[in-house]
């Protein structure tokens, strides 16, 4: 009788090996999930934007949503960031000018200011965050009736003339109660537009359920590396514990 000594194959245990590299594999991309994202939508029975033109201001109510990422994964949050914002204007607006002589009006709905690039996120002090560096862009068109030529006649003012300018969130109040997050704060810019002075402000009042994000760039990265790493090396393992049966069979029918 053939003792088992006789056959020097290691027959390895491939299930046992890939469920402890999963483990690993697990805990680290949850170790790479250190913060919280919120689609807060928007009040709009709170938040209003205001547009001055000439000294002359028309206000609408604002619909929208705001993303928020706070960190870390766990409350007491100790930073908040707005990584997107998008506020449309819900109602039109109507500006007299020059004693009615020039009237600029524009559909609701039409008018629009969006983040471009989000600032650094603000450490959360006292419920409050300051986000500085913000750029956004307004988009959206006012129809210019001006018949005497008095500020440049009949046209349009298209908002995108703004650029991208760069405005600050200071004071932003943040809450979070269970799931649910609440953002209010207030904004402003002042630019020309052709060489008329626009002013755009307002206030946001946003809230929403946080949920679990990981984070970008090189953790989701490494999550995706082990991921690949584990299948690459179950197939191994795969092949090597096949090799190694057929290796014992030859064997015994040599003997």
């Amino acid at each position: 009788m053939l003792s088992r000594s006789a056959f020097p194959v290691t027959i390895p245990s491939p299930m046992i090996s890939l469920f402890l590299r999963g483990i690993v594999a697990t805990s680290l991309c949850l170790l790479t999930t250190r913060s919280l994202s919120a689609a807060l939508v928007l009040d709009s029975s709170l938040s209003t934007a205001t547009i001055t033109i000439l000294g002359v201001s028309d206000s609408s109510a604002t619909s929208g949503t705001v993303v928020l990422r706070v960190t870390p994964y766990d409350s007491p949050f100790e930073t908040a960031q707005v990584v997107d914002l998008n506020l449309v204007l819900d109602d039109g607006l109507d500006f007299a000018l020059l004693g009615g002589l020039v009237t600029i009006r524009s559909v609701g709905g039409e008018l629009e200011l969006n983040m471009v690039s989000p600032g650094p996120a603000g450490s959360i002090i006292g419920g409050d965050f300051d986000q500085l560096g913000n750029v956004v862009a307004a988009t959206g068109t006012l129809t210019q009736s001006d018949p005497f030529n008095l500020i440049g006649g009949n046209g349009t003012i298209d908002l995108r003339s703004l650029g991208t300018p760069s405005i600050n969130f200071i004071d932003v109040q943040f809450s979070n109660s269970g799931a649910i997050s609440t953002i209010n704060f207030d904004y402003s810019l002042t630019e020309l537009v052709d060489g008329i002075t626009v002013t755009i402000e307002g206030r946001v009042v946003a809230s929403g359920t946080v949920v679990a994000v990981p984070e970008p760039g090189g953790a989701a990265l490494l999550c995706v590396g082990l991921m690949v790493l584990l299948v690459k090396r179950r197939r191994r393992t795969d092949f090597a514990a096949g090799v190694s049966i057929r290796l014992a069979g030859q064997r015994r029918g040599t003997h």
